[in-house]
């Protein structure tokens, strides 16, 4: 069986993140090497995109998911933005 991509181990502890648990397993898949670092970042950037074409559920998703990987990253000011939008889910 092929291995998980850093992108698809991402998205998985996105989710559990999103429920409450693994923020520190994220910073572990997110720090690994320096090549997540830089998945970590271009998933990021997709997430960012793929937010301006989604529907309204879609878009609670995708703030929540790119604070979560913003916050990892240290992108702190971008995580509060992105956080804030789904403060009241």
């Amino acid at each position: 069986m092929a291995e998980a991509t850093t992108k698809q181990r991402l998205q998985d502890v996105l989710e559990r993140c999103a429920e409450g648990n693994s923020y520190e397993e994220l910073l572990q898949n997110v720090y690994s090497t320096f090549r997540t670092v830089d998945q970590a970042n271009d998933y990021l950037k997709e997430l960012l995109v793929r937010l301006e074409d989604a529907s309204q559920e879609q878009r609670q998703d995708f703030h929540e998911q790119i604070g979560i990987l913003s916050c990892a990253l240290g992108e702190y000011g971008q995580a509060i933005e992105h956080l804030e939008a789904v403060k009241t889910r």
